[in-house]
């Protein structure tokens, strides 16, 4: 499984899912019991379990996708081009329109992305892109999920 595939996660609660990806629910389920996800230590004697499950997916971070033309052009303006501009004018950069800006900013995206494949740079975040089918599964000794 890819993490651009869906796949099932657990854990203790529905912030931070440490076990998975597993290709089933059923196997989600198992995964997180044989690593104790949700285990009551209060009443071990009990053998109860209390743990969330989801399905998700991961999207790979394009690098190009964050790089802002207007933020760029205004860090320019107040930094690097500064000392060359009026101190009283609008600086340097005050004719170039929104339509130049954007063009700038597709081009800047697209040549990042590029940079980015080319040397095989994958970025997969921590965080789920995607989820589906969330539960809170309990589960005791005798082997019978019960979903809430």
């Amino acid at each position: 499984m890819t993490d651009k595939e869906w796949g099932w996660y657990a854990g203790d609660n529905e912030e931070e899912f440490r076990v998975g990806p597993e290709s089933t629910r059923e196997a989600i389920i198992a995964s997180a019991i044989a690593s104790d996800v949700g285990y009551d230590y209060e009443d071990p004697a009990a053998h109860k379990y209390r743990f969330c499950i989801v399905e998700a997916k991961k999207s790979d971070i394009h690098l190009g996708g964050l790089f802002d033309a207007s933020r760029w052009f205004e860090e320019l303006d107040n930094g690097l081009l500064y000392d060359q501009g009026d101190p009283n004018g609008d600086g340097l950069l005050a004719d170039i329109t929104a339509k130049q800006s954007e063009a700038l900013e597709l081009t800047i995206r697209l040549a990042i992305n590029l940079w980015q494949s080319e040397h095989g740079i994958v970025i997969t975040p921590w965080a789920f892109s995607q989820t589906r089918n969330s539960e809170v599964v309990k589960r005791t000794l005798t082997g019978k999920a019960v979903l809430r």
